[in-house]
């Protein structure tokens, strides 16, 4: 559902923000576990709620101790706050203001909750992280498939879509193979790339080699 209207966009914000904040957080301190859509929706707005009642209550008072002294009364504080929430562009100034300080709450306490911790968790792919994103140069991989056929060469790619059961992991020369009956690797020098399904990958060893010397300096 796509909000049409700038009351339904600030209704969003606010009922979703805070609690997308906090659940990113606890996101990598925490393993995620499945569960229906619903139950994550639902705690996104607790938290969300949970963390906008205090910026309101915060926004509302802040407002009227400003009115207050402006006015010289508080009845008449009152009396500006009330007038300046009921017009339209002010309380979507309002919930907006709210909701940025309800994020900034949740990241808060999300940061006290975990202090000391480092982040162990990720929603990225494995294979993205340990292939490409933290790789200092192009990984050299030893593949064992299932009938125990074992692979080496260096890393080429994968198909990105981690939900399909069709997903390949592409090695390219120099590429070697070690059959199940055998005790050695043999040297392929005419295989240019081999394709390994994901589906018959029993486990992926990764070897990151060293850098090779720039252009004039010495080794």
């Amino acid at each position: 559902m796509i909000p049409t209207t700038w009351t339904a966009l600030i209704l969003v914000l606010c009922c979703f923000m805070p609690g997308t904040v906090w659940e990113l957080r606890r996101a990598g301190h925490e393993p995620s576990v499945k569960e229906s859509s619903l139950i994550e929706a639902a705690r996104i707005m607790l938290v969300s709620l949970t963390a906008l009642l205090p910026a309101a209550l915060i926004l509302v008072a802040g407002a009227w101790a400003f009115a207050a002294y402006q006015e010289g009364d508080a009845a008449r504080g009152f009396a500006v706050v009330r007038a300046w929430t009921t017009r339209p562009w002010s309380g979507y100034a309002l919930s907006l203001s709210a909701s940025i300080i309800g994020c900034l709450g949740a990241l808060i306490v999300a940061r006290l909750r975990w202090r000391g911790e480092s982040s162990h968790f990720s929603h990225g792919d494995t294979w993205y992280q340990g292939m490409v994103r933290l790789a200092p140069t192009i990984p050299y991989l030893t593949v064992e498939l299932d009938d125990a056929t074992v692979w080496r060469g260096s890393f080429l790619g994968f198909d990105s879509d981690p939900a399909t059961d069709r997903r390949n992991l592409a090695l390219r020369t120099p590429i070697s193979r070690r059959k199940p009956d055998a005790n050695s690797f043999t040297n392929r020098p005419t295989t240019q790339v081999v394709l390994l399904p994901e589906n018959q990958i029993r486990s992926i060893q990764v070897h990151y080699p060293e850098p090779e010397p720039e252009p004039g300096r010495g080794t």
